[in-house]
């Protein structure tokens, strides 16, 4: 579980760094498993708000991008949905999709699982001077409860943060075994 402190602990980090450069985009895994709700929602088909029907969807979280040790972010999404491009997927079956620069490549028809995302910032890249933090917000922790048994849903992030470093600056991230890269999402 990454979170951030100083009030941001649902930032989680999709790129940190220091230096000049360009962020060009990301690739976000998602493992989302839920149990079903107890009962039928009401009205729309997960819920209208009801916490028991629509803590199943991870995709509110906005994208914050600080530059240059910005202390609010300039660019400040409204939710990672809109941001990857689907902000029309609101009902199951949860289609494939691409386009130049958004494309979700893998989802479960109901979103239960693993839902893959990509969004190419090549015409709308982020230059930075010095430093560069982007972020999304992660509101589900790893394990959580859906009221009836703890640990029985689970929310996973894993990304992939594509950018160009300038020439001679150092790359924050070092090389991560095998053993960090397989095997972190697991059913509950």
């Amino acid at each position: 579980e990454q979170v951030q402190q100083n009030g941001r602990d649902i930032d989680w980090p999709l790129l940190l760094t220091t230096g000049q450069g360009r962020f060009c985009g990301v690739h976000l895994h998602v493992w989302n498993r839920w149990a079903e709700p107890a009962q039928a929602a009401e009205s729309w088909w997960y819920g209208q708000w009801d916490r028991k029907n629509i803590d199943w969807w991870w995709g509110e979280g906005d994208e914050k991008f600080f530059v240059d040790g910005e202390t609010f972010p300039s660019t400040f999404g409204t939710g990672s949905e809109d941001y990857i491009g689907y902000a029309w997927a609101a009902e199951p079956p949860f289609p494939t999709f691409e386009s130049a620069f958004a494309c979700q490549p893998y989802i479960e028809l109901n979103a239960n699982g693993h839902t893959s995302v990509n969004r190419f910032q090549i015409c709308d890249n982020v230059p930075f001077t010095h430093s560069f933090e982007a972020s999304i917000e992660k509101y589900k922790p790893n394990r959580w409860s859906d009221g009836t048994q703890l640990g029985h849903n689970s929310c996973l992030y894993a990304a992939v943060a594509y950018w160009y470093q300038g020439a001679g600056e150092t790359d924050p991230y070092g090389p991560a075994p095998v053993s960090e890269r397989v095997g972190y999402y697991s059913e509950p």
